[in-house]
Parts: structure tokens; C-alpha cells; sequence
């Protein structure tokens, strides 16, 4: 008896801009690539315009500043107020992917169970900049995700080496805290670049109450918080691992915007 064979994936019959809505060719590797004039107008936060390239005949990525070709060494960018994230295409050139779309409202980054961390080696992951340092003094300015993920559960409880903060070159970090009972995690991402001010957020599992909570370090200090904020140790990895893959706070948390 024959084997029936297995039918493949239909692949999208069409494919549209998610910025202008302009009709493109479907590639179910970059669902949410813009078309080549929404692609020309991408700016940075302030409005200056970007231009993109290779950096050599081998592929790569830069991001430089149209009116001065200064390097800006970060992958975000915006279209028609759009927040895009431009990088080096499979098979070389530039691709823009929306991270929030016009019409499908937004969707930031994919939600955690769908990251397959495995897949993010070194060589098929295309990082930005990043700086990777903690309280015992470790610092590597160009990490995998197989060092944040061994420095974040490596770290103690309060016998100097309990804090770990990977920052990008924009100055946006994901930061760490390990106590007794569990971890607290802050997100800061950029609010107004005309004065250089940013928001701050402390993560919170989606269930816990919302009675206080102190977090305990075995060196007797304690960070105040609500109960839904103590993570654990996956929670952590793996908010770490989804800004280093894209900025983008992951919609598994609660996000709770600090006043600092």
C-alpha cells in the first residue's frame, strides 16, 4: 500500500504592504516586508532620514544618516510613524519589516512559545550592538544568545553577582535582579528624543495578585514590588532573549510603567 504524501503549507496568494497597503510579492520569509517607496522614506526617531546598505560585496548591515552619512548603529527605524526594523535580506540587499502594522493594529514581537531560541546561533542571528554586563563585573559588547542565557542563570542572590542589564546602542536595556523568592525585571525604552527621555517598566506575570510584595537578597536588601512581579528564572531568559532579538516588550507580561 502507497504512503499517501503529505500536501505542503499553501503559501499566501497575496501579499500587502503593511504601510501603505501597496500589493507586493508574497515571501513567507519576511511576512511583513515594505514595498521599495515605503522602504526609501524610513527615518530615525526624530525624523532624520536613514539610508540602508551591505557593508560589503559578502553581505552585512549598516544604517546611515542620509544628510550626513554618519553610521547609526541601530536597526530600528520608522515609516509614516510606523516602527520598522531594517536588516541584511537572505540573499543579500536590504529588507524593512514593520513591527507594528497600519492595519492589523500591533503586534510587536511574537509571543515567547513561538520563539524557537535553538534556531538563534551565532551565525544566522543579526544582532545589533549590545552590551551585556553584571555586578560582578563580566561585560561583552557583542553577545549570543547562548551567553545571555547561561550569564542570566548564573546569576547569585546576593553574594555580588545578583544584577545583569543587556543595553543597546540607543541606550534601551532590559535589567535583572535576582533575590531569595524570585526575580524583578525593568524594561526602558525610548519617549521623547527631542529631550531625551525614556519610559520605564517593570514586568509582571499575568497571574499573582497585586498585594505588596518585598524581593529578598540573601545580602539583606530588598527591592519593593507587587506579587505578580516576582518571575522566575525562564520569565527572565527569555525577556532578555526576545530584546535581543527586537526591542520589543513581549505580551506574555504585564508591563507597569515606573515614575522615575
Amino acid at each position: 500500500m502507497k504512503t499517501p504524501r503529505r500536501k505542503s503549507p499553501a503559501r499566501a496568494s497575496t501579499q500587502k504592504c503593511p504601510v501603505c497597503g501597496q500589493t507586493v510579492n508574497p515571501n513567507p520569509r519576511y511576512p511583513r516586508y515594505l514595498c521599495r517607496a515605503c522602504a526609501k522614506q524610513a527615518t530615525d526617531e526624530a525624523g532624520r532620514k536613514l539610508e540602508f546598505g551591505n557593508t560589503d560585496i559578502g553581505g552585512g548591515f549598516e544604517a546611515r544618516y542620509a544628510d550626513a552619512g554618519k553610521i547609526r548603529r541601530s536597526h530600528v527605524c520608522f515609516v509614516k510613524g510606523i516602527r520598522c526594523w531594517a536588516d541584511e535580506a537572505r540573499f543579500g540587499g536590504i529588507v524593512l519589516e514593520a513591527v507594528e502594522d497600519r492595519f492589523m493594529g500591533k503586534f510587536n514581537s511574537l509571543p515567547l512559545a513561538r520563539l524557537d531560541w535553538r534556531k538563534m546561533t551565532n551565525h544566522r542571528m543579526k544582532r545589533p550592538s549590545m552590551t551585556l554586563t553584571t555586578e560582578g563585573g563580566f561585560r561583552d559588547n557583542r553577545p549570543t544568545p547562548g551567553l545571555v542565557r547561561r550569564v542570566v542563570n548564573k546569576l547569585d542572590t546576593g553574594q555580588g553577582n545578583s544584577f545583569c542589564c543587556l543595553e543597546s546602542a540607543d541606550h534601551n536595556y532590559v535589567q535583572t535582579m535576582h533575590g531569595l523568592n524570585g526575580w524583578h525585571l525593568e524594561w526602558r525604552e525610548p519617549g521623547r528624543p527631542d529631550i531625551r527621555q525614556y519610559r520605564h517598566y517593570r514586568a509582571a506575570s499575568l497571574v499573582g495578585s497585586n498585594r505588596r510584595r518585598l524581593l529578598r537578597k540573601s545580602d539583606k536588601f530588598v527591592s519593593c514590588g507587587l506579587e505578580c512581579d516576582l518571575l522566575n528564572a525562564k520569565e527572565v531568559e527569555q525577556c532578555f532573549l526576545t530584546f535581543l532579538r527586537s526591542e520589543e516588550r513581549p505580551k506574555d507580561f504585564k508591563w507597569r510603567q515606573l515614575k522615575i
